[in-house]
């Protein structure tokens, strides 16, 4: 379940026709690739300039701070694919009623349905590095427009 001022704000953002349209530029079936690996992701991540915290079991953790939220946006790597979830925390306590995974966000909210592809692999480091770049700016403007509700007051605390 989506709490309505998030469902506001990936509507606003198109966030899911964004997040279909990056996927289906960087990915196809995978099978060019080899398996990537964990300093090589870490690298990436640096590159970019969002340093990431390796967490346990292929997944790389980027975090913001708002005030006394924390967001972060975990991106679990399994060979060649990826799946990423946004977690956000008040005052330290995660928020639980919300849809933390980007894919599952395609049950909730409307998108362009033509853009919806069966490919998850990714074929390069470079179209790896290129994805995580678009999808950490399309959460980020996520967080900026959830930061300007708590900054109205319009956000529960």
């Amino acid at each position: 379940m989506i709490p309505e001022i998030e469902k506001r704000i990936f509507q606003k953002i198109d966030f899911c026709n964004r997040f279909l349209k990056i996927r289906k530029k960087f990915t196809d079936d995978g099978l060019d690739t080899p398996i990537f690996k964990k300093q090589d992701i870490i690298i990436i991540f640096n590159q970019i300039g969002r340093p990431c915290k390796y967490v346990i079991g292929g997944s790389y953790s980027v975090e913001r701070v708002h005030q006394n939220y924390l967001f972060k946006y975990n991106f679990i790597i399994s060979k060649n694919t990826i799946n990423i979830f946004m977690y956000i925390y008040i005052d330290g306590k995660f928020l639980e009623e919300r849809e933390n995974h980007t894919g599952f966000l395609l049950y909730e909210i409307p998108y362009d349905k033509n853009l919806l592809e069966h490919n998850y692999g990714l074929n390069s480091l470079n179209d790896l590095k290129n994805y995580i770049k678009d999808m950490i700016e399309l959460c980020d403007e996520f967080v900026n427009e959830y930061c300007k509700e708590i900054d109205a007051g319009n956000v529960p605390e």
